[in-house]
């Protein structure tokens, strides 16, 4: 299954090696010109994003894009096909947050190498995430049995949660723990009661989900185990002042 999306800007109308080999692992939009860039821009969020061009001025102009300003908070790395003549567009690159310009001795190995490391470390950057987001702003976690506690919980709730049969009491007996003592762990650790844990563990995937928008507010709240799409909106506008449908994945 391919689960990441590229954009790959080219100047070029004929696609390449680095391209055909990407679009086997991966989703990857091609694209040749600004006007396709922003269009893509409007309905899809990429996790990466590609240039492949000698002109910086083709590059610049999409880092200056003005249409969201989550824009500056993707990976993106540069292929300028020949050495860059001035250290300014170097530079300038670096500063509006291109994480990497290959220069003329990177091969095509080594290219896919450091493309992959960039999925690694978002894969790496949502589980600190998810796992933030447990801990809610109640405590900080010392390196001991707390937060240990707290991965095997963040374990449990991402390989069972959307199970038919998930429930506070199963989840509690299933990591070898009276209720009681599953809830004052659980408080101890959060801050929060067993439930609202859970409850706030569903509302931010579903922030994740909405962003990515590749399914219905119907389909998300039956996915994270809300009764009804409607106690979803509730709950949802209640955490965030807002419903689902107008939600933007940086509105926090």
């Amino acid at each position: 299954m391919k689960n990441n999306v590229i954009f790959f800007f080219s100047d070029s109308f004929k696609t390449n090696e680095l391209y055909r080999s990407l679009n086997v692992t991966h989703r990857v939009f091609y694209m040749t010109s600004y006007e396709e860039f922003s269009a893509y821009l409007k309905d899809n969020i990429p996790d990466l994003i590609i240039f492949e061009t000698s002109n910086f001025e083709s590059v610049n102009l999409i880092l200056e894009n003005k249409l969201t300003s989550w824009l500056e908070y993707l990976p993106m790395l540069w292929f300028p096909k020949k050495e860059i003549s001035s250290n300014k567009e170097l530079l300038l690159c670096y500063e509006k947050g291109v994480s990497y310009v290959a220069g003329k001795e990177d091969r095509r190995e080594l290219l896919l190498s450091r493309i992959k490391g960039v999925f690694k470390k978002n894969e790496q950057k949502e589980y600190f995430l998810k796992r933030k987001l447990l801990m809610g702003k109640n405590k900080v976690l010392s390196q001991d049995k707390n937060s240990d506690l707290l991965n095997r919980i963040y374990k449990y709730l991402s390989n069972n949660l959307l199970q038919n049969d998930f429930c506070i009491e199963k989840m509690g007996n299933d990591m070898g723990m009276s209720r009681t003592n599953f809830y004052n762990k659980i408080k101890s650790v959060t801050g929060m009661s067993p439930s609202r844990m859970v409850m706030e563990y569903r509302l931010k995937m579903a922030t994740h989900l909405l962003y990515e928008k590749t399914e219905t507010i119907s389909e998300i709240a039956y996915q994270l185990g809300f009764s009804s799409t409607a106690y979803f909106s509730k709950c949802f506008k209640e955490k965030y002042n807002q419903q689902p449908s107008a939600y933007s994945g940086f509105n926090e």
